[in-house]
């Protein structure tokens, strides 16, 4: 109505529409009542003057320039020589949206924007074990929709898959199975009434909003999240879940002009309860939703540092599952400091770190958050960009042709014959498509083997026909980067100074005939074995330094010492193993998904074991091999920790970025890199990462 007034006595004419335009630059701001930022932006290759009113006034504090932006709602305002846009609380602004933020992560912000920063400069940690407990019931649903069975006929065998993480708080198979029995059982008459084509885990893709997640169950087009947690029938829906039900529901349209989305529902179920509720999504969450997307874009891609809750939020800080980390990373970082105000002060050692450390942690960290946004960004390549060009780009893998389908409880693996010349590696996430991508659903999968000829899928979507597969972003690997380099500067890591500043290599004498028909390899054998901080073993391609690994492995095994090998890729580690077992040396473990090992290795999987001694617990297992075997990616997992391990061997250490090195610096005495810098470096993807110099690796450092 205020617009409507001024415009009539400007003799203004105002029109609603949707703009994607370009940020140029800040123009000038206003702060107090009615804040309003005006910005400059480019719309098809014309200058247009922005003007962003609350509640979108900030984004005129951070944005990039040349960052796209998505506006819906937003007015165009004419007069007779020109006209200017303006975005206020009937708009919404997306903020680059071909990064496509977690749906969740909105909610998160919400939430507390403090935790959230958190969660993202510590890195990957355990979840909670109420979280744990969460997944374990959303998993139980999502394999009795996909087998026709029930939840709880399908408890034992999620169990099984989660033991990892509840033994890492001290729980045993059986205590879990009773803390969450009753409520697959609560479930079971539930799935008995779902329609034939209901859908669980299906993943999405909106390029409209800038947002993506994964839909617990999709019936009837309709969109069902499942929460654990007793809620009465009085009592009304929960915001954060409604909130998320929006997102998700506004996330699935493919045209923002089509009618308003269909309700969806969320499903509470409590021990001995199960209660349905009703969410209607509608403009206003839609818009709540984007504001804190923006805010979560801005924390994870361009490195804001919220402060902490203002006191009148303080009781969120009671539980929150991160507390611990926020007074750690506030008082280790130095960060701008509000003690008298901060609920956490009992926690805190108000020590921080030396300025050698605080300058090598904000770097790297910022070298990952750069590879990480490149990454996100190169997403858009699925609907920006042909299947031609994708290909040629080597993200891509088109003209498939299926030659096997192997269904194994609720994964299937799938093998294709192609030609491949991609950059697609074992263990990456890939879309499968019919090629062409667009808004909405998509089926993702992993890799577990490839060739220039071949390529195995492991999915558990559904998926009527598939020939192109596409890469797909996935930050896994940056947060495991991130928690590797938390834990070298936060916790008591024994090679901090080592690889901080770079600290020459101490050996000692050894001699011994290890591999006496080979002088050069020997003596690498010599120098692993007697390495006292860490060592350097560089050697061009065939000259035998996997078999370098192995031997000196071994050794180190009759020495009593427990040796972690790892390497980058499922293929390196795989090798390790053989190399082992040509020397007849069994008494070895490999972690990892037992599809993505070689079959005559599975047999030495910690898979494998866990069948063979079902009473026993992961930790206890691990204990009892002397060499374990696992890529980087798998062995950085938090619940692998406190292994006893005291030398590491990182062959491919060359490829590796040095976060990606420290992912694996888990514990120990003493770590030895293998590899050689004068062939490949790592691969990374951002061009200012590469500018700050991210593809020198430790190795070559």
């Amino acid at each position: 109505f205020t617009h409507m007034f001024i415009y009539y006595f400007l003799d203004l004419v105002s029109t609603m529409l949707n703009l994607d335009c370009v940020f140029l630059k800040t123009l000038s701001q206003k702060k107090g009542n009615n804040p309003l930022s005006t910005i400059l932006v480019d719309a098809d290759k014309e200058h247009f003057i922005l003007n962003l009113w609350s509640p979108w006034h900030e984004i005129g504090d951070y944005l990039q320039p040349y960052t796209p932006l998505k506006i819906f709602n937003v007015d165009k305002i004419a007069d007779d020589e020109s006209y200017y846009f303006s975005a206020g609380s009937k708009s919404i602004v997306v903020v680059d949206p071909d990064i496509l933020m977690y749906a969740t992560a909105a909610n998160s912000v919400s939430f507390c924007p403090r935790s959230y920063y958190i969660n993202e400069i510590v890195g990957d940690t355990p979840s909670p074990y109420i979280a744990i407990r969460g997944s374990i019931v959303h998993d139980a649903l999502s394999l009795a929709v996909s087998n026709n069975s029930k939840p709880s006929e399908e408890l034992s065998k999620v169990l099984d898959n989660f033991s990892l993480q509840y033994e890492h708080y001290g729980y045993k198979k059986e205590t879990v199975f009773q803390d969450v029995r009753k409520m697959t059982e609560s479930l079971d008459s539930f799935v008995e009434n779902l329609p034939p084509n209901a859908l669980p885990e299906i993943f999405f893709l909106s390029p409209f909003f800038g947002i993506r997640g994964r839909i617990d169950l999709f019936s009837d087009n309709k969109i069902i999240e499942l929460k654990t947690g007793k809620v009465s029938e009085e009592k009304d829906i929960r915001f954060s879940d409604l909130l998320q039900v929006s997102l998700y529901r506004y996330g699935l349209q493919t045209d923002i002009d089509e009618s308003p989305p269909e309700e969806g529902s969320v499903l509470y179920v409590g021990t001995n309860t199960l209660v349905q509720k009703t969410a209607n999504p509608n403009w206003g969450l839609l818009r709540y939703g984007m504001q804190h997307r923006n805010i979560a874009y801005r924390i994870s891609h361009l490195g804001y540092v919220p402060p902490i809750l203002p006191e009148s939020q303080h009781n969120r800080c009671r539980n929150c599952f991160v507390k611990h980390y926020c007074a750690l990373v506030c008082a280790g970082l130095n960060q701008e400091r509000s003690c008298s105000t901060c609920p956490h002060e009992q926690l805190c050692t108000k020590n921080s770190l030396p300025d050698t450390h605080i300058e090598y942690f904000n770097k790297f960290s910022k070298l990952i958050r750069f590879d990480k946004s490149e990454s996100a960004r190169n997403l858009s390549d699925l609907w920006k960009l042909s299947i031609d060009q994708r290909v040629a780009k080597g993200k891509a893998v088109t003209d498939l042709s299926l030659e096997n389908e192997i269904k194994e409880g609720s994964t299937t693996r799938l093998l294709y014959s192609c030609k491949n010349n991609s950059e697609l590696r074992e263990g990456d996430i890939v879309v499968l498509s019919k090629g062409r991508i667009k808004q909405g659903f998509v089926s993702t999968g992993v890799i577990s083997n490839i060739s220039n000829t071949s390529i195995e899928i492991e999915t558990r979507a559904t998926q009527e026909s598939v020939s192109t597969i596409d890469m797909y972003s996935i930050d896994v690997g940056f947060r495991r980067q991130q928690r590797g380099l938390f834990n070298l500067l936060f916790k008591r890591n024994p090679f901090r100074e080592l690889v901080i500043q770079a600290s020459k290599s101490e050996t000692e004498p050894i001699k011994g005939k290890y591999i006496p028909s080979n002088p050069t390899q020997n003596e690498a054998v010599e120098k692993i074995l007697g390495t006292i901080n860490y060592s350097l073993i560089q050697g061009p391609a065939g000259t035998g330094k996997t078999y370098v690994i192995a031997k000196s492995a071994i050794e180190l095994a009759k020495q009593g010492q427990t040796i972690l090998i790892t390497a980058f890729t499922n293929r390196a580690v795989d090798n390790v193993c053989k190399y082992l077992l040509e020397n007849e040396f069994h008494n070895f473990i490999r972690i990892g998904s037992s599809h993505s090992i070689q079959k005559d290795i599975r047999n030495y999987t910690l898979d494998f074991y866990k069948k063979q001694s079902p009473e026993k617990s992961t930790k206890e297992i691990l204990r009892e091999y002397p060499i374990i075997v696992a890529t980087t990616t798998t062995i950085s997992n938090p619940v692998y920790e406190k292994l006893g391990i005291q030398t590491i061997i990182i062959d491919e250490a060359s490829q590796m970025t040095e976060p990606t090195v420290l992912s694996s610096l888990l514990e120990g005495n003493r770590f030895i890199l293998v590899g050689d810098h004068k062939q490949l470096p790592p691969v990374v993807q951002s061009p200012q990462a590469q500018k700050e110099n991210m593809s020198i690796s430790l190795f070559e450092r």
